[in-house]
């Protein structure tokens, strides 16, 4: 479904196939990542690669379900605790139909 453009009028209204409507909104096409966020990227996509293909050889850094991987502000990726756990898991129970 097209979007309809705010900068059009009632009777000849804009048709965008999406939001982008001018070059202020569009950063990130017009910007290319530095080297570094490319990096960073590649290493992403290659974990994302990795999993979506089960890839047996692949090490995922993490060694138990409780383990995360996040993109840090510094611009690193790192394994740690997800805080949320013991609550998704509740939260689970409940769409499961097993919550008390």
């Amino acid at each position: 479904m097209p979007w309809i453009s705010l900068s059009g009028s009632e009777s000849h209204p804009s048709i965008v196939p999406n939001a982008l409507e001018t070059d202020r909104n569009s950063f990130s096409i017009s910007q290319r990542p530095t080297p570094d966020e490319r990096s960073l990227m590649k290493d992403w996509i290659d974990t994302l690669v990795a999993f979506v293909n089960d890839d047996p050889a692949y090490e995922f850094g993490t060694t138990s379900v409780e383990q995360l991987k996040v993109i840090t502000p510094a611009g690193t990726i790192e394994t740690q605790p997800d805080s949320r756990w013991a609550e998704l898991l509740a939260i689970g129970k409940v769409f499961a139909g097993d919550a008390v």
